[in-house]
C-alpha cells in the first residue's frame, strides 16, 4: 500500500481569500439566501454577517465529511459494525447507509416500530375493494368519499371517520350482520301490547249492551206489527 505524506487540509484552505472561502461555500451549500435576483453572491452581506473563519470551518466540515463518506463506503458493513461498536455506539441496521451516518453524527440507531396497520401507500387505490389496507382508506379518502361507498353498499354510515374505516373493512372481510342497515321491515317493528283483562271484561260488557239493545229493537218491532 502506498502512503503519500499530505498537509492538513486546513493549511490549503487557510491561505485563500475570504472571497474565494464563499465562493467554495456558495458550491457547496448553494446560500441562495445571500444571492441577488441575478444570482450573483452578496460577499459584503456574508463578510458582515460571517467572519473567514467561519468560512474555514463550514468547509473542513464538508471535508471531513465527504472525506469519511467515501472511506466508509468502501468498507463492508460487518466492518462498519465493528467500527460502531469500537465507538460505543449502538446502531441496530444492515444498512451502509444509515451506519455510515451513525458513524459521522455519532450517534445510535433504533428502527421505529412499524404500527399493525403498516404505512398507506404512496399512491391512492382506485378504488374501494377487498385486500385495501385501513391505513389507506383513512390517509387516502375522505370521509364523503367513505360514506358514499357505504350507502352504495347499504352499510351503516354512523360513526367517526375511523370508526367508519374499521366498519368497510369488516364489510369486506365477510360481516354482514353486524356492519350492514336493518332491512325496512325490520326497523321500529311495533310490538304488539296484550290487552289487560280489565278492557278485555269492558269490550265483553260492550258486547252484551249491544246485543240487548237489539233484542229490544226487535221485539218493539213485533208489538207495533201486531
Amino acid at each position: 500500500m502506498e502512503v503519500v505524506t499530505l498537509g492538513a487540509p486546513e493549511d490549503f484552505f487557510k491561505v485563500l481569500d475570504i472571497e474565494v472561502l464563499i465562493r467554495v461555500c456558495a458550491d457547496i451549500d448553494d446560500l441562495s439566501d445571500y444571492k441577488n435576483e441575478d444570482g450573483e453572491i452578496l460577499f459584503e452581506k456574508l463578510k458582515d454577517k460571517y467572519s473567514k473563519k467561519d468560512f474555514l470551518n463550514a468547509i473542513m466540515t464538508n471535508v471531513y465529511t465527504f472525506g469519511l463518506n467515501h472511506l466508509f463506503s468502501l468498507l463492508t458493513v460487518d466492518d462498519l459494525i465493528d467500527l460502531c461498536s469500537e465507538c460505543r455506539l449502538s446502531v441496530n441496521s444492515r444498512s451502509k447507509d444509515t451506519i455510515i451516518d451513525c458513524l459521522i453524527e455519532q450517534k445510535d440507531y433504533e428502527p421505529e416500530e412499524k404500527s399493525e396497520e403498516g404505512e398507506a401507500s404512496e399512491k391512492k387505490p382506485d378504488r374501494i375493494k377487498k385486500g385495501i389496507k385501513k391505513v389507506d382508506l383513512i390517509s387516502h379518502f375522505t370521509r364523503p368519499e367513505l360514506l358514499e361507498y357505504c350507502q352504495s353498499n347499504q352499510i351503516k354510515t354512523t360513526g367517526k371517520k375511523s370508526v367508519i374505516a374499521s366498519r368497510i373493512m369488516a364489510f369486506l372481510g365477510g360481516d354482514r350482520k353486524t356492519t350492514l342497515v336493518a332491512p325496512p321491515g325490520k326497523r321500529g317493528r311495533k310490538r304488539k301490547v296484550s290487552k289487560s283483562t280489565e278492557e278485555k271484561s269492558e269490550e265483553k260488557s260492550d258486547e252484551r249492551k249491544v246485543k240487548r239493545a237489539k233484542k229490544s229493537d226487535d221485539s218493539d218491532v213485533k208489538e207495533e206489527k201486531s
